[in-house]
């Protein structure tokens, strides 16, 4: 089978990886071939620079699983210190060997350790291995502002708790997902048992705070959710680790060791610490009703 592919990391799968995706699709069909997005199987950057690597928006299962709803295949290349020092003719010749025909190169797309500055090397090199390339302008700007939508803006919304603007550049609520482990029970004792979820190390957590969001359990069923991330000022626990604490409104069943997912909505307020645990018991009775408002459409 041949293809017309695409090359990334795709950290997200926002809107700008979708619209050269959407590219992809057309281009594939024009052309009589598949579509196949390239990927790696982790941030280049993990390897070739460990301390600059960012904290990611996927973890690579669902990453991985996000672009197999998006093209007829995924080809995941390891990223070994083999690939990182390959040319990008040899890069080349490795694509071809997988079937691809044509490869779309968006306004940033660059590969192959000679990293050729000038795109006409590109093309020689392609032509040479089989494949035609086709240069298209992938990039997509937020609609409030002239910023490109980029994993790297996304992760500073996410870092900084602006759920709201991440989620649009993203077009889909930012998911993080874990297993459900035993926590500190603090929640129980005020009236708001929570599931404590362990996400994937590297994944990024949004800021500390409250926050409305929906989760997913196993039976699929979407429940609203009112989630903590920090480290419990109220209740002193010193150099707590920061831990998600996720309150599934009207839900009580046992879920511990299973996978939840958790999509962030809105950031509700700042974590910070209350005179006595009544007092945070009140707040949180009021940032229940606020989390069932702010996701009133967004569940049944």
């Amino acid at each position: 089978m041949k293809y017309a592919a695409v090359i990334g990391t795709f950290d997200g799968l926002h809107r700008g990886h979708a619209a050269l995706l959407n590219s992809l699709r057309h281009i594939a069909a024009d052309n009589g071939l598949l579509s196949m997005a390239v990927t790696f199987d982790r941030h280049p950057l993990s390897l070739i620079n460990p301390e600059a690597a960012p904290q990611l928006l996927d973890d690579n299962d669902e990453r991985i699983a996000r672009l197999e709803r998006e093209v007829d295949r995924v080809l995941v290349l390891e990223f070994s210190p083999q690939l990182r020092q390959m040319p990008a003719a040899d890069f080349l010749r490795l694509l071809a060997d997988n079937g691809v025909a044509i490869l779309i190169m968006g306004y940033d797309t660059r590969f192959g350790a000679d990293m050729p500055a000038d795109l006409q090397e590109y093309h020689k090199a392609a032509q040479r291995a089989g494949i035609r390339i086709v240069n298209i302008d992938d990039a997509v700007c937020h609609s409030d502002s002239a910023a490109t939508i980029a994993s790297s803006a996304i992760r500073a919304a996410v870092a900084g708790g602006d759920l709201a603007l991440a989620n649009d550049m993203l077009g889909h609520p930012y998911q993080v997902s874990g297993t459900v482990v035993s926590g500190r029970h603090q929640g129980r004792l005020l009236g708001f048992p929570t599931a404590n979820i362990r996400p994937a190390a590297g994944r990024l957590v949004p800021a500390p705070g409250v926050y409305a969001a929906l989760a997913h359990t196993d039976s699929g069923t979407a429940l609203p959710a009112m989630v903590n991330i920090g480290t419990c000022p109220t209740f002193n626990c010193g150099n707590a680790t920061q831990t998600i604490e996720a309150h599934l409104i009207g839900f009580n069943a046992d879920i511990y060791g299973k996978r939840l997912s958790l999509d962030f909505i809105q950031r509700i307020r700042a974590e910070r610490r209350f005179d006595s645990p009544e007092a945070l018991a009140e707040q949180l009775k009021m940032d229940r009703e606020t989390v069932l408002q702010t996701l009133k459409n967004y569940y049944k």
